[in-house]
């Protein structure tokens, strides 16, 4: 998988006297830059070990002050009010986006807005989308009908990101800066780098799909689940409100997986965490945009983290089961998070001429 940006070669480093604080740099750095896959599990990370290493911390975020790092922002997104990125988390043939989340940053405010967006949300391709797949005679669904998730698929090889991307902007009507792609790999080998997370399960979960490889098998009650007990459980769709509740599950476990892998007893497994990330990554954030970056996480409260879910309602067509995402309410969904001084104004408006 290619990477887009350099980071720093551990070997290098090794047997130095700064060996450890330059370990908990490059630590910073990719976490930040990756772990948002992890329903933004990457913000609180940050927070977590700024609290536990401010020193470190400090350091890098004087970066964005200093010259270096200033000419570094010239040519980086990070300059702007507020950021966007595209979160995709992919299956194991890296074909299908199992995860799909859209992260905002209000620098103005110190506040970040994740949405989810259901795998299953039905769209139709773009029409130029359209035009390209048949010229390059790839196979689509005549209609341009298909999932959100099956977007990647269909898309050539070299312009999966990009078809991804601009279908999510088309059903937020936002513009999009970044996008970080993580293989579910990457989240298994995470999980048992850091022996297991805790967590109760609510209900039996029994699923098997030999086409993906996928075999679900977890049982109802409070246990230490592995990496592919892990996985088995994000995944798991067949729920009574489909991918709602699936999002609810992935929310629930994301939280448990943060409060246990990242605190002080697991300092020490964060230089493995970080190679492995390293390992599964795609991502267009490059190094000249860490500065600002970090600078700009490091400002957020956890308190001011708010998840969304793309308002809508699970639909069978012709036997096939969709979300059919609520237009009208999405937008108003993102004028709430984006144009937030705006809508409160109109409000206060209404509301002094009602009265």
């Amino acid at each position: 998988m290619q990477n887009r940006y350099n980071t720093v070669d551990l070997n290098e480093i090794k047997g130095t006297k700064q060996h450890y604080r330059k370990v908990k740099k490059f630590i910073l750095i990719v976490t930040m830059i990756v772990l948002p896959f992890l329903l933004i599990a990457g913000f609180f990370t940050f927070m977590h070990v700024n609290a536990l290493i401010t020193g470190e911390v400090d350091l890098l975020k004087g970066l964005a002050d200093n010259p270096f790092g200033q000419v570094f922002n010239m040519i980086g997104k990070t300059q702007k009010d507020r950021i966007t990125g595209a979160i995709f988390g992919v299956d194991k043939e890296g074909v299908r986006t199992d995860v799909i989340l859209v992260a905002t940053i209000d620098k103005k405010s110190n506040k970040i807005d994740v949405i989810s967006v259901p795998r299953d949300t039905r769209i139709t391709l773009a029409p130029e989308r359209q035009t390209e797949l048949k010229g390059l005679h790839k196979y689509a669904p005549s209609t341009g009908v298909m999932k959100i998730t099956e977007v990647h698929a269909y898309a050539p090889n070299n312009k999966r990101n990009e078809y991804s991307v601009k279908e999510v902007e088309r059903i937020l009507d936002v513009d999009i800066d970044y996008y970080v792609k993580v293989d579910v790999k990457a989240f298994r080998k995470i999980v048992d780098q850091v022996g297991g997370i805790k967590f109760t399960v609510e209900r039996n979960l029994k699923y098997r799909d030999p086409v993906q490889d996928l075999y679900i098998n977890l049982k109802k009650g409070e246990q230490t689940l592995n990496g592919s007990q892990a996985e088995q459980l994000v995944r798991f769709r067949k729920y009574m409100n489909g991918d709602l509740d699936r999002i609810k599950v992935q929310q629930n476990f994301l939280k448990a997986f943060y409060e246990q892998v990242f605190n002080v007893k697991n300092i020490g497994n964060l230089p493995k965490i970080a190679v492995t990330l390293y390992q599964y990554v795609d991502t267009n954030f490059g190094i000249g945009d860490v500065p600002a970056g970090i600078n700009m996480i490091s400002k957020v409260d956890a308190s001011n983290v708010t998840m969304h879910v793309v308002p809508g309602e699970p639909k069978t067509i012709k036997g096939v089961s969709y979300f059919i995402y609520d237009k009208v309410k999405t937008k108003e969904l993102i004028d709430s998070i984006y144009n937030a001084d705006l809508v409160q104004k109109e409000q206060t408006t209404d509301k002094v001429v009602t009265e």
